[in-house]
């Protein structure tokens, strides 16, 4: 059981399939909030583990809701995305 997750910066390093299996593995977690990071792309492109581009978590094909709470993460187009475990997905 946990109060908060906090995943930051490691998606953005994923596959997408990769990136999905995360976001079913944390249905199983007994948590209250998440926190994750995002970014406001139109497109989520795939890469091989390792390499790097931006994730929108609110698109395909991941589909999360809108965050409850939305905070910048020190750039203009980065943002900690806070999700409560009930209102995820």
């Amino acid at each position: 059981q946990f109060d908060l997750i906090l995943i930051r910066d490691l998606l953005i390093h994923l596959k997408n399939s990769d990136i999905k299996k995360i976001i079913n593995n944390l249905k199983k977690i007994d948590f209250k909030y998440l926190a994750i990071n995002s970014n406001p792309v139109k497109k989520n492109e795939d890469v091989n583990v390792g390499q790097h581009r931006k994730v929108n978590l609110l698109i395909e094909p991941f589909y999360l809701k809108e965050p409850m709470v939305s905070i910048n993460d020190g750039e203009d187009d980065k943002f900690i995305y806070v999700y409560e475990k009930n209102n995820l997905i």
